[in-house]
């Protein structure tokens, strides 16, 4: 549990400092070059600790690296483009409802709720439209 609230804070912080940039006027490349290099930097302290270099999927997992990074940094070019024309709360409420698609891809292609019990399923997708309901909700504030 301390690691999804560290990483709702984290996420939470990430979305703060992009909208600063974006009031003071910084370049949106600078801003998203200096997030990913931080990431990278203490990825690469993280991995340099504690990582087992024998993998043999460790060329796959590179890759998948390489096409994920280059989406990270496409996405968070666009979302500090985006908060030029709209405010942070709408801005970053689409930008996380985006998430339902890779939960819809869990459940349909990967079977990710096969085998759970009916109350238990019954109970995530009321969590769901709940979440899908307060992001719609919160992405009506006013521009600006």
């Amino acid at each position: 549990m301390i690691y999804l609230v560290l990483a709702v804070a984290c996420y939470v912080s990430t979305s703060v400092t992009q909208k600063v940039a974006a009031l003071w006027g910084l370049d949106a490349v600078g801003v998203n070059l200096m997030l990913r290099v931080c990431g990278a930097l203490l990825t690469a302290v993280l991995l340099a600790c504690s990582f087992n270099w024998q993998q043999p999927q460790l060329a796959a997992a590179g890759l998948i690296g390489v096409a994920g990074g280059a989406c990270a940094f496409v996405s968070g070019y666009a979302g500090l483009r985006a908060l030029d024309f709209g405010s942070l709360n709408a801005t970053w409420s689409v930008l996380r409802a985006a998430t339902v698609l890779p939960v819809l891809a869990s459940v349909i292609f990967w079977g990710e709720l096969r085998g759970v019990p009916v109350r238990e399923l019954v109970t995530k997708l009321a969590g769901v439209t709940c979440l899908l309901g307060a992001l719609l909700l919160l992405g009506g504030g006013k521009r600006g």
